[in-house]
């Protein structure tokens, strides 16, 4: 995918999150453990769910924002998530799963925070923090959730 503006990191963004329901999707029924399943099972809705929201970003938000041009950003610092695990997670504990979550998530947050302190415009700022806090809050209820299930 050619990013160009925000409009497009939140496209990517949003395609990050489906493709990462769609792997834990193939992985799930091949999980042994219990905990990891019903991890992984919560995990796939979520990010889902996360999916579509960011669908409606883009349709609801400021155009002047959507379309500000990032390129020179992402030219220095390229869009490329890291994987410290090439293990699927059919083969991971319910620990390892949500570490690798988490990081995925911390990624983007990471990128979103970047492309703010170079945002010019107020309209791409305001965007841009409330990309920040939507992901924040995901990956807070999301270990919470995680732990919830690691106490059953």
């Amino acid at each position: 995918m050619k990013v160009r503006n925000l409009k497009d990191i939140i496209n990517w963004t949003r395609e990050s999150h489906q493709s990462l329901a769609n792997c834990m999707k193939r992985c799930v029924n091949e999980n042994e453990n219990s905990r990891a399943r019903l991890l992984l099972n919560y995990l796939i809705e979520h990010e889902q769910k996360l999916s579509n929201v960011l669908v409606e970003f883009n349709k609801s938000g400021n155009e002047k924002a959507l379309n500000t041009w990032c390129v020179e950003y992402l030219d220095k610092s390229p869009v490329i998530l890291r994987s410290d695990n090439d293990r699927p997670f059919a083969q991971m504990e319910a620990d390892e799963i949500m570490g690798t979550i988490s990081r995925h998530h911390h990624q983007i947050i990471e990128l979103y925070n970047y492309l703010l302190g170079q945002a010019d415009i107020p309209e791409a700022q305001d965007l841009l923090e409330q990309l920040v806090s939507l992901e924040e809050h995901e990956v807070m209820r999301m270990a919470q959730a995680a732990n919830r299930l690691s106490d059953l």
